[in-house]
């Protein structure tokens, strides 16, 4: 299923933050949990940047945007076909490493990025002015196309560089806690063709149902005939 976080900490000194460095250490943990990498898709990577541009667009850092535009629309807005997506947030991060700790901290964060469901990823890193004060925002967009998905690029699991200057972030501060969303689609000729025997098997029992129902019916008021066996005992309270 989908969850959603947000964080809010400091910002480090020397910048490292780019989306295949995001993308990178989201695959360094699935692989330390035998989990398959993701491989970015480009209309998830549109959705996130278009995300991350209309948050500092219009000044908030939420989920569901002020005028109430939430992660699917942005999604669904690119043409993603997906059967499970979600997202994850963070602000005034500029380190990668510091920012991945921070998410996989978080019980909610952690669930999105190990999901065994998703197979592909989008992530922006963008700067801005939010509240008053430049920062930047990542984005990252889970997802998995219904039906399955074609690979839009693979991503390569890179070493990171070292870090010069470590910053402790405080506590995350959670904005939303929901499920991933499911996306569900039924093809009614496709289920009848791959059960027809026991469609076909029900239909019978439901006609032969209806018609000693009614032969039943006729036999107990009009006592035409015997009954079958439905009303027998009904008819005999009558005679």
């Amino acid at each position: 299923m989908m969850l959603f976080s947000v964080f809010h900490t400091v910002i480090a000194q020397a910048s490292d933050m780019t989306a295949d460095n995001v993308i990178n250490l989201v695959n360094k943990a699935r692989i330390n949990v035998d989990e398959a990498v993701l491989v970015k898709n480009e209309l998830l990577q549109k959705a996130a940047e278009k995300k991350a541009q209309d948050m500092i667009d219009n000044d908030y850092f939420a989920h569901v945007s002020p005028d109430g535009k939430d992660p699917w629309f942005w999604i669904e807005s690119q043409g993603y076909d997906y059967r499970l997506a979600g997202e994850n947030l963070a602000i005034n991060y500029s380190n990668t490493k510091e920012q991945q700790k921070a998410w996989m901290d978080s019980p909610l964060h952690r669930k999105n990025i190990l999901n065994a469901d998703y197979r592909e990823i989008g992530v922006a890193v963008k700067e801005g002015v939010i509240d008053g004060h430049k920062t930047n925002v990542a984005v990252q967009m889970f997802g998995v196309q219904f039906p399955a998905a074609s690979v839009a690029s693979a991503v390569s699991v890179k070493s990171e560089p070292p870090i010069s200057k470590i910053v402790t972030a405080p506590a995350p501060l959670l904005q939303s806690n929901f499920s991933p969303r499911v996306a569900t689609k039924i093809d009614i000729k496709k289920l009848y063709n791959d059960n027809k025997v026991a469609f076909t098997a029900w239909l019978v029992a439901i006609v032969v149902a209806i018609i000693i129902a009614v032969l039943d019916v006729l036999a107990l008021f009009h006592k035409k005939h015997p009954q079958l066996f439905i009303l027998r005992s009904a008819r005999n309270r009558h005679t």
